[in-house]
């Protein structure tokens, strides 16, 4: 009889073992997606934040390159006052 409670108690634990085996493997199987999922969404933000930064750059570039262009109006056109100012003086 007592050897008999020693198996049920076996098949129990070992019941209990397996049931747990189970939940671990689909616990680690949602952890994994999980963090799939994460991984995915932070590629995802990089990317952008990438392009985000270069459009930044490329938006300061045209910005530059716009000033310079204004800069060099304005100077042309001090110097076409200038020959104006000069003609109709004399």
């Amino acid at each position: 009889m007592e050897l008999q409670n020693e198996k049920n108690k076996t098949t129990l634990l070992q019941n209990e073992i397996n049931n747990l085996n189970g939940c671990m493997t689909e616990e680690r199987m949602r952890y994994q997606n999980e963090l799939l999922k994460i991984s995915t969404q932070i590629k995802k933000l990089r990317n952008i934040q990438n392009l985000y930064v270069n459009e930044k750059r490329t938006s300061e570039r045209l910005e530059n390159q716009l000033n310079l262009k204004e800069q060099k109006l304005q100077e042309i056109n001090q110097f076409v006052k200038y020959i104006y100012d000069y003609f109709m003086a004399s």
